[in-house]
């Protein structure tokens, strides 16, 4: 059956994606300290708040990508742009919350709920035209992957190179 091959292939795109930004986006949440001192000096540190929510947006991103380009694919990108002003809704509500109380932090929050919402909400507008896409099973690997370079970076002590090097490690053994 066609529209199950084309499910399937969803599926293993969004896997795929999952399992490249995942350790990503988890390096700028764990890591957000060293990197801010890393690359912008100690003075920035405030701003490592926001780096860790940044880390959903990086994910978020890539599930949106691909979602929109697979309804694009399939003649039905309106499916995809419907969800924007809701969305769009979200985020300046969240934001208009959000930032008088907690700044730069509130912006980054409003982003990342904002754009895991999108990802919700298109995978389940990308399941009426594919039928059943199967979102446990395209997320469980990252997220067991992730919880493991969690645990292996926040259980090592050292720096940037080597909390990097061993979360890494700790993705990709358990992925």
């Amino acid at each position: 059956d066609e529209t199950a091959v084309l499910s399937r292939g969803y599926e293993l795109s969004l896997l795929a994606l999952a399992l490249l930004l995942t350790p990503i986006g988890l390096i700028f949440a764990l890591l957000a300290s060293h990197l801010i001192s890393l690359l912008y000096g100690d003075e920035y540190l405030g701003a490592t708040a926001s780096l860790r929510l940044l880390g959903v947006v990086v994910v978020a991103y890539g599930l949106n990508y691909m979602t929109v380009t697979t309804l694009t694919a399939h003649d039905r990108p309106g499916l995809f742009t419907r969800l924007l002003p809701t969305v769009a809704v979200l985020n300046i509500a969240l934001s208009l919350a959000l930032i008088p109380s907690l700044g730069a932090t509130g912006a980054a929050l409003a982003a990342a709920v904002s754009g895991a919402a999108l990802a919700v909400l298109g995978m389940w507008q990308t399941r009426s035209v594919l039928g059943g896409i199967r979102v446990l099973r395209i997320l469980a690997v990252p997220a067991i992957a992730g919880i493991g370079m969690t645990a292996a970076v926040l259980l090592t002590p050292g720096g940037l190179v080597v909390q990097l090097g061993v979360g890494v490690v700790a993705f990709a053994l358990a992925a």
